[in-house]
């Protein structure tokens, strides 16, 4: 999937293993329980109509192969870059570089001080300590370099300071994930796809709408075909939302809470 630039881009997944959630709140809302009635689900997502290519509408997974890291075009250059995951379970904790480019802190006028902050990075924390213990917590995130500033992002709106202007379909379909998007390759999700625009780019994706469990375990899904916009200067607006179906199980347990 996408990678990200110099910035450090934290993006916490949600906490139910690896899933990731779309924009409609997987959990509800932080510290919220599944106490109200559930509404009747609708039938099973069709995967055929879900990886449907939309008229006029470029299929992403190919370009998404590249990722961000090879792909970003910052409006002031990076020094280094890397995309990150790291994860916390009842195992234990493990921190991975999946990809990098460039050489970190190559123009820091105090490079050791520097290196020993990139070292240092970490991004879950108390919110990974309130998940379950059966649940692993995980976050993919990316760590950037220029001069002497080693930095996190967390959201979109960090993403956009630190690229600048959209400048290729990777960038805003990042933009749309980190904004809480689902944008997946394979499976039975929707087939991220994007188009140009005048103004920027328009990207199809999913959300997830998280129903309560009966009983314990995970409870079912409503999965929405989502259209969302990214302007040239990183402003992300959705623009419709279509129910698609629901899956079972589906992304969320009992007690578990959106990071």
């Amino acid at each position: 999937m996408l990678r990200s630039s110099a910035v450090f881009f934290a993006v916490l997944l949600a906490a139910c293993g690896d899933a990731t959630s779309g924009s409609a709140s997987e959990f509800g809302a932080a510290g919220s329980t599944f106490d109200e009635p559930a509404a009747p689900l609708p039938p099973p997502v069709d995967n055929r109509e879900a990886r449907r290519q939309l008229p006029g509408f470029v299929l992403a997974c190919d370009a998404l192969e590249n990722g961000l890291v090879r792909t970003v075009q910052p409006d002031v250059p990076f020094d280094y870059i890397s995309e990150r995951t790291e994860t916390r379970s009842k195992d234990g904790a493990t921190r991975q570089i999946v990809v990098e480019s460039g050489e970190p802190c190559a123009t820091a006028t105090a490079p050791t001080a520097c290196l020993a902050q990139v070292d240092a990075v970490r991004v879950l924390g108390a919110a990974c300590d309130r998940q379950p213990a059966e649940l692993a917590c995980t976050a993919r995130y990316y760590v950037y370099t220029r001069g002497d500033a080693v930095l996190v992002a967390a959201d979109a709106d960090q993403l956009r300071t630190q690229i600048g202007r959209i400048d290729n379909p990777v960038e805003a379909i990042e933009l749309v994930r980190l904004a809480g998007f689902d944008v997946s390759c394979g499976g039975k999700a929707v087939a991220p796809q994007y188009r140009a625009t005048e103004d920027g780019y328009e990207v199809v994706t999913q959300a997830h709408e998280c129903r309560p469990p009966q009983g314990d375990g995970f409870g079912d899904d409503v999965v929405y075909r989502v259209v969302v916009h990214v302007s040239r200067d990183g402003a992300v607006s959705e623009l419709s939302r279509e129910v698609l179906g629901s899956e079972s199980p589906g992304h969320c347990m009992r007690g578990t809470m959106s990071l």
